[in-house]
């Protein structure tokens, strides 16, 4: 089953833009991936999802191999502000299809929108693409 995943702006932080007209996400929320250079990433992957001009309000999601382990983190309270609890589950769907593509990007910096479109993409046609794992060793 191919998710639907169009009108969402995904912002891979430092590296990657994708705007919705480029990937399968379906919210109109920016998105920002922890890279491995990035402080953040020591407390494990990790997505944030936010209204334009509202970065201190994010949806963080934990990203794992293991789709059982993607986990939203951020207070019902908070994210119910943002996004109603079934786009959020819509979109859990969705980070856990593309979760190869979206790991790779957090532990690749050499990673650019194209390359993750082109991961997105081998997924949607049924071709997993490598997952790479994380090269340092994460706190």
């Amino acid at each position: 089953m191919k998710p639907n995943l169009n009108n969402y702006l995904i912002t891979l932080t430092e590296a990657v833009t994708l705007e919705p007209k480029q990937h399968n996400f379906g919210v109109n929320l920016k998105a920002n991936l922890y890279q491995e250079t990035d402080k953040d990433l020591q407390h494990g992957p990790r997505i944030k999802f936010f209204k334009s001009g509202q970065e201190n309000k994010p949806i963080k999601i934990t990203l794992n191999i293991d789709p059982d382990k993607i986990k939203v983190i951020t207070k019902k309270i908070v994210y119910l502000k943002i996004i109603s609890e079934s786009k959020l589950n819509k979109l859990l769907v969705k980070i856990k299809f593309y979760r190869i593509a979206l790991l790779n990007a957090c532990y690749d910096t050499k990673m650019r929108d194209v390359d993750v479109i082109k991961q997105m993409k081998e997924i949607d046609e049924g071709n997993i693409p490598k997952y790479i794992g994380n090269s340092r060793r994460i706190k």
